[in-house]
């Protein structure tokens, strides 16, 4: 049985979104996922430092305001995060739907293509746009959100912060870096890449699956 390619690679997109997905929810909420030292006192007024538990970490936003404003901001951090993926799915699988990747054509093939096609043209500039536009915030609102967590975790490291610490942002960095690459390369060179199908994929010719839904509707208008 013949497996339709673009259902190969949605799959291929869906399972490395899954896994990104874990890299920025630990990445963004970073006073929480982060190991930190929790003072315990014990029945005989003895004190004892201890890694904090998630829960603990979580629950000890209360200790001043500036914790808990970290905490929130890291959530307002986290849905922007979220929207960017929303929209980078979306602008994905809309080229899986309408596009395709040809070696043999050259790159910047798609423009020529999409003269005779002003609909689909206008609604990829549109996704490129919106993309990125959503990765500037998302990027913005990571930098303070990484600004007021390093003083609660400084206040609070334990030996293990800074190398997760270290380990996640950078994680998140990169995946910031490489979407941003992906954007900008989309709309200074009018196409359109995508950001999961590495090396970088650029759709460069319209998809089997499109052509046959445009003639399809070409003939049923013809039709008496």
């Amino acid at each position: 049985m013949k497996v339709d390619h673009d259902y190969l690679e949605r799959f291929k997109v869906l399972g490395l979104f899954s896994l990104e997905l874990y890299k920025v929810v630990t990445g963004t909420l970073l006073t929480i996922f982060i190991p930190q030292s929790c003072e315990i006192v014990d029945e005989m007024n003895n004190t004892r430092v201890e890694i904090c538990s998630l829960q603990e970490n979580f629950e000890n936003r209360d200790m001043d305001v500036y914790r808990e404003a970290c905490v929130y901001v890291s959530f307002v951090s986290l849905f922007s995060f979220a929207t960017s993926y929303m929209i980078e799915l979306k602008r994905e699988n809309y080229a899986i739907e309408n596009l395709d990747s040809d070696k043999d054509v050259p790159e910047n093939q798609l423009r020529e293509i999409l003269k005779d096609e002003p609909a689909l043209e206008q609604t990829l500039d549109r996704l490129n746009i919106i993309y990125w536009r959503s990765l500037l915030v998302t990027t913005g609102l990571y930098g303070v959100n990484l600004g007021l967590s390093y003083k609660v975790l400084n206040d609070h490291a334990s030996s293990a912060t800074a190398s997760t610490a270290g380990s996640l942002v950078l994680l998140i960095v990169m995946k910031l870096y490489n979407s941003l690459q992906c954007a900008r390369r989309s709309l200074k060179e009018d196409m359109i890449s995508s950001a999961y199908l590495k090396e970088f994929v650029t759709f460069n010719v319209l998809d089997e699956d499109y052509l046959e839904k445009k003639e399809e509707s070409r003939e049923n208008t013809n039709q008496p």
